[in-house]
């Protein structure tokens, strides 16, 4: 199951770089988004210019689409708001219904459905609640990771309901790095 963290939003995290480096390289993160809405593109370049050229396959980006000649190889996260970017690596998009998840999983390399669970960094955000046999057929229908409350423990779950990657963001920055990095071994086997 591919495993993706996506960054918290905001701006100022002295050590982000070396903490997104540290979770590439254990082996139990596959992916990471760096999703910095409002960033300056010299800030995300700071973020990026940290992290090795080697891992940088392993990344993708929401904003900024012109680091993507500088740091070739970097994904792309697509979004309605924002024009389309050419990029070398792999392609992405948020989706919050089955019916959208499976138009843009035929697009993408993979797309993210959500919420899946409640929330653990937006607190009121609720799981949808989607309809199951939806949910299979849209799980059936490309990549498709779940996002949304994902921890862990939940990921025998996940792929129990057809998904074939989770993505974090709350749990995987309010948790140690280690604890992280062993639940994910324990439950991602």
């Amino acid at each position: 199951m591919k495993i993706i963290v996506m960054t918290l939003p905001q701006a100022g995290m002295d050590d982000e770089p070396a903490r997104i480096n540290e979770m590439l390289e254990s082996g139990e993160i596959d992916r990471v988004h760096i999703r910095k809405p409002g960033i300056h593109a010299d800030e995300m370049r700071h973020i990026i210019s940290g992290i090795p050229a080697s891992l940088h396959h392993r990344l993708t980006l929401h904003s900024h689409p012109e680091l993507l000649k500088e740091f070739p190889g970097i994904g792309w996260h697509f979004s309605a708001t924002r024009p389309d970017a050419e990029c070398a690596g792999l392609h992405s998009r948020s989706c919050h219904s089955t019916a959208e998840a499976m138009e843009w999983a035929q697009i993408c390399d993979y797309v993210t459905l959500s919420p899946v669970f409640d929330s653990i960094s937006k607190p009121g955000y609720r799981s949808a609640l989607f309809n199951p046999v939806e949910e299979f057929l849209c799980t059936q229908a490309g990549t498709v990771v779940a996002l949304g409350g994902v921890a862990p423990r939940l990921l025998p779950r996940l792929k129990e309901r057809g998904y074939k990657g989770a993505a974090m963001l709350g749990y995987a920055w309010n948790t140690e790095l280690k604890l992280l990095l062993e639940e994910l071994k324990c439950y991602n086997s």
